[in-house]
């Protein structure tokens, strides 16, 4: 008698699955489907079947027909999770990056019946960054519990991924794009957030992303800057400094106001009198660089009104530059109120050039510590308050403003070379009681003040001789070492924090070699500086490698200088200043060939300047 009902086909099935003969039973459900599609029984047979004959995908549209029906019960939920683990160990098989394009209708039914399934969010993620959405697809790794990540079937691929992806952000890092590296390390940082390797470069990338960010501020590309500061927020939530900056430019903006002092229009250009006088003075000379400065005053401004302090001054000495800088800086009087000045502001009739313009910032300062501070370094958030804090406490004679390292912490860690050679280490975070009678010393805490925003120092003087310091393009050097050999006990502060970042340049504002080889020379050697012929000839000799560092090419190559040296001159000065018949020779070599090769500018192949060296 014909069989012509489901049910029929299914009592077949099972007998010849009794037998041992799957295919077979297999075949006879799906006859029992044809009689009636919506055979639940058959259907949950049928995917048993499929399970054992490793036919994976056909198991999975089984357990989806189910779910529509709305069958359940805890055999096909346990078969169910059976199909689903051995779909995902075909998947986890296949390399990332393709098993979502070999294997797709396998991991489209996967998807369906387990959305959450770590294996197919591991390889949407593999296939993101095979496809070049890196963060992207390192986000949804990060899903992936971390105890399913890291052991078989994915650890292998996950460690390639890891690899792979760290590849791909340092390119990127090095290829001069740091936003997209940032996002990367960010992404890796949550997989990995104890990988010290992985901290280190993403702590690098956020550093370059603000280097770049403040100079787009600086330059009042506040649309540009901003974009950088919400990339780094994004990936490091809270960003301290992030944050500050940010703020910086919603103040300009108008949507955001520092907390502390009610801004008050100054009645007039006359100072009234001083109920806080000053315990700091922060000096800006300047030329020619608005917007630079108006950055800085409006980040050093922030600083002073959220510290809630009274007695801090700005003073912007202006070297004669063109209406532009006054007009964009007189806005900042209008937070003076009567018995404290905040900001001063005050325009040389004449360009008194480098010197004369540092030295007018000192005389100008009435406060006992007076910071000299570059237009263009960056000031860390919170300095302002962490320097007077350390004067509260310690009053030194000098405090060097410790910088920030690329990879985080401070790049200072207080070691010194005297001009003898010797190694001399300052302790972080303290004061330090230096020998007034040691030169040697004193001349290599004098030389690391070479770099300008790097030095606080206490006005312990006011008479010197201006003569000795102009013409030097380091006059500021003069008025440290005048301030450690006017103070009976000197001492040395070296914060154990970054506090101000030097923002780099490709090219040198101001000749270089002159600087060098003759205008530190030049200062060392005269009475105010107080050094023995010994140790100015050692600091001659050891500025003489530091330029031979840069025309040896090792220092990097971005970093060029807009004056050719002039040949026959310098090598003059390196026999005056002890170098050996030798070592005078192979510096002539390399003389000639950086001659050869040089540019004012790397690429450019514009004419360049000579010196009157």
């Amino acid at each position: 008698m014909p069989m012509t009902s489901a049910d029929d086909f299914v009592s077949q099935g099972m007998e010849r699955y009794r037998g041992g003969d799957i295919a077979a039973a297999a075949a006879a459900y799906r006859l029992a489907l044809c009689m009636d599609p919506a055979s639940a029984n058959a259907f949950h047979l049928l995917s048993i079947c499929e399970i054992q004959l490793d036919r994976i995908e056909p198991a999975l549209s089984c357990f989806r027909r189910l779910e529509a029906i709305g069958l359940r019960h805890e055999a096909i939920e346990s078969n169910r999770r059976v199909a689903v683990q051995k779909a995902s160990a075909v998947l986890a098989s296949l390399p990332p990056g393709k098993a979502l394009a070999e294997a797709a209708s396998l991991a489209g039914a996967v998807l369906a019946l387990d959305p959450g399934n770590p294996v197919l969010a591991f390889l949407f993620g593999g296939d993101d960054i095979d496809r070049g959405f890196v963060p992207r697809g390192l986000h949804r790794i990060a899903a992936v519990p971390a105890d399913q990540r890291r052991r078989p079937p994915l650890l292998d691929a996950y460690n390639r991924i890891i690899v792979a992806a760290y590849d791909h952000g340092a390119g990127l890092l090095n290829g001069g794009k740091p936003v997209e590296a940032l996002l990367t390390f960010a992404a890796l940082a949550v997989l990995e957030p104890g990988h010290g390797q992985i901290a280190s470069t993403l702590a690098s990338a956020i550093r370059r992303t603000l280097r770049e960010a403040v100079e787009r501020h600086q330059s009042a590309d506040l649309t540009g800057a901003v974009a950088f500061y919400d990339a780094i927020l994004a990936a490091v939530p809270g960003h301290p400094e992030a944050s500050h900056l940010r703020r910086l430019a919603d103040w300009r903006r108008g949507s955001w106001r520092p907390a502390g002092r009610t801004e008050r229009p100054a009645p007039s250009t006359a100072h009234p009198p001083e109920t806080f006088p000053p315990v700091l003075t922060i000096c800006i000379p300047t030329y020619n660089r608005p917007d630079e400065l108006v950055f800085q005053v409006e980040n050093l401004m922030a600083q002073v009104l959220e510290s809630g302090r009274c007695d801090i001054r700005i003073l912007v000495s202006d070297n004669c530059s063109d209406e532009r800088v006054e007009r964009s800086i007189r806005i900042f009087e209008r937070w003076n109120r009567a018995g404290a000045v905040l900001f001063e502001y005050h325009r040389n009739a004449r360009n008194l050039g480098y010197d004369g313009n540092v030295m007018a910032c000192f005389d100008r300062c009435v406060s006992g510590h007076i910071w000299i501070l570059s237009d263009d370094d960056y000031v860390l958030p919170g300095t302002v308050a962490r320097l007077c804090a350390v004067i509260d406490a310690h009053s030194p004679t000098l405090i060097f403003l410790n910088e920030p390292r690329e990879m985080g912490g401070v790049a200072v860690d207080g070691t010194l070379t005297t001009p003898a050679g010797t190694m001399v280490r300052l302790p972080l975070g303290r004061p330090l009681s230096l020998d007034a009678g040691d030169e040697q010393l004193r001349a290599a805490v004098v030389s690391h003040s070479f770099w300008l925003s790097r030095s606080v120092f206490r006005k312990s003087f006011r008479d010197y001789d201006a003569a000795d310091l102009s013409g030097t393009s380091v006059a500021h050097i003069g008025l440290v070492n005048l301030s450690l050999v006017n103070d009976r006990q000197p001492t040395l502060y070296l914060t154990d924090q970054p506090m101000v970042m030097n923002m780099p340049h490709s090219v040198f504002s101001h000749n270089f070699i002159e600087v060098f080889v003759s205008g530190m020379h030049r200062l060392y050697g005269s009475p105010t500086m107080n050094f023995s012929p010994g140790v100015v000839r050692a600091v001659a000799r050891e500025n003489f490698r530091f330029l031979e560092r840069f025309i040896d090419g090792t220092h990097p190559p971005h970093m060029t200088m807009r004056y050719r040296p002039r040949f026959f001159r310098l090598v003059r000065k390196k026999l005056e200043y002890g170098a050996g018949i030798g070592e005078t020779l192979r510096f002539a070599r390399d003389l000639l060939k950086y001659r050869a090769s040089f540019r004012i500018r790397a690429g450019t192949g514009q004419p360049a300047k000579s010196t009157s060296i």
